[in-house]
Formats: C-alpha cells, structure tokens, sequence
C-alpha cells in the first residue's frame, strides 16, 4: 500500500490589482447598508480591496490610555468598505460612472464615460495635487 505524501502548497507572488480611484476621489456606495452615501476616499489598500470613505461607516473605537493618550476613551473612526461597493461619482450629471483612460497631450489622463470629461487633480490648500 502507497503512503500518501503531501506536497508542499507552491503560491504564485501576487501582484497588486489596478484600481482606477484616487484619494480624494469623491464616490457614492453602490451596495450594502450605506447605499447611496456619498463622500470622499481617505485611504485606499490595494491589497486588501478596501477603501475607506470619509463620513460613511461611522464605527466607535474604545482606546486604552497610553503615553501619547493618557485619559483613553472612546473616538470615531470609519471602517473600510469593500472597494467593489464604491463607484466614482460624477457631479456634473449626479451618476455614478465608470472611469477610463485616453491620452492627452502626452499624458495618460483619466476620464468620466458618462459625461467625457477629464478628471482633474484636486489641489489641497498645502499647494500639493493629488
């Protein structure tokens, strides 16, 4: 009788998927019980396909007291939401959209479908773009 061995489990490196939304992109939830909440992405992880939406997914996170916080106590914070359930926005038409690529004037450039436009990179009030 052959004895069954087990082979090692060889995984393939993965890569970090695309992703057509930037920070400050402003997105609506498309699905779950935020469902038409709008707002800005704060944060975005890749590999985990979570964004984090500012205004929507309110959670309270109970902190121990520490050195840098020494009463503790209780803060907002918001939760990541899945980054299929967030789609990008379009203020023009108040639709959500999907986005695409084309060049322009030598530069890959970001676009609305719906509405054709160019999506511009917001400037922060420090003077850097996003």
């Amino acid at each position: 009788m052959k004895k069954f061995v087990k082979k090692p489990h060889v995984t393939a490196a993965k890569s970090t998927p695309k992703c057509r939304l930037r920070v400050g992109d402003r997105v609506q939830v498309i699905s779950g019980v935020h469902q038409g909440a709008l707002g800005e992405i704060e944060s975005l992880d890749l590999t985990q396909q979570r964004v984090v939406v500012k205004n929507v997914n309110p959670k309270m996170k109970h902190q121990k007291p520490s050195s840098q916080n020494p009463k503790g106590g209780i803060r907002m914070i918001y939760a990541p939401l899945a980054l299929s359930n967030v789609a990008f926005y379009d203020g023009d038409h108040n639709k959500v959209t999907r986005i695409g690529y084309r060049m322009e004037e030598g530069k890959k450039q970001r676009y609305s479908k719906l509405s054709g436009k160019t999506i511009t990179k917001k400037i922060h009030r420090d003077g850097e773009a996003t």
